[in-house]
């Protein structure tokens, strides 16, 4: 562990695996359970206590909490309010969108490090992780689960192209990165979020690049 100013940076052992069952541990200790594989379809906040309502393996729950915390961000939140609290709505951002690409490669490992960052406005993401290499037990052995992350706006073709195309477009700039050298994409899966990032924090950043802003 080691500290920069305020930031706190710091590298699990066995990945985030490690984090996510030493939490699962405490909450169980506390009496809490997790639930994984959830479809949840409905968040009641006018309920005292609040309701949240979900299915799994084609089951349907409800479950009841004092409290609802979420980690998602304010975007997607909204979603949840019929209607929307005061401190949402100030809060709205009106920002810079992300596009997560999860790409399987079939390789054990692209590059000797896990994340890059990319200041090139001919390339089309600003940022790449490479998954496993925290944690082998992320992906099959043999196998590479890359993340790429895109910063663009509305206005960005990459915003609305299609999967197949986003797809190509990447992997023309990994090989362009000198990342991808012959090796082969198994499979996809791509994830849209509508203003991550503020225009405040975008304009601050020295390094960020014409294109996206």
């Amino acid at each position: 562990n080691s500290k920069e100013g305020e930031n706190i940076i710091c590298y699990f052992k066995g990945g985030m695996g490690s984090l996510i069952d030493s939490l699962i541990l405490d909450i169980e200790k506390n009496g809490g359970s997790v639930n994984l594989g959830t479809n949840v379809s409905c968040i009641s906040h006018n309920n005292k206590p609040k309701e949240i309502t979900y299915d799994k393996n084609g089951e349907g729950f409800t479950i009841k909490a004092d409290v609802v915390v979420y980690s998602t961000p304010i975007e997607i939140t909204r979603n949840w309010f019929e209607n929307i609290p005061e401190i949402i709505q100030k809060n709205h951002p009106s920002g810079i969108h992300c596009i997560m690409v999860f790409l399987m490669i079939d390789a054990e490992r692209l590059y000797d490090s896990w994340v890059v960052n990319f200041y090139d406005s001919n390339i089309s993401f600003s940022r790449i992780a490479q998954q496993n290499f925290l944690s082998k037990t992320v992906v099959p052995e043999g196998k590479s689960l890359l993340s790429v992350e895109i910063r663009t706006t509305g206005q960005n073709p990459l915003w609305t192209m299609d999967e197949k195309s986003l797809v190509e477009t990447i992997q023309k700039d990994l090989k362009k990165s000198e990342i991808l050298n012959g090796e082969k994409i198994d499979g996809f899966k791509i994830l849209k979020i509508k203003n991550l990032y503020p225009n405040s924090a975008i304009k601050k950043d020295k390094n960020s690049r014409d294109k996206i802003i």
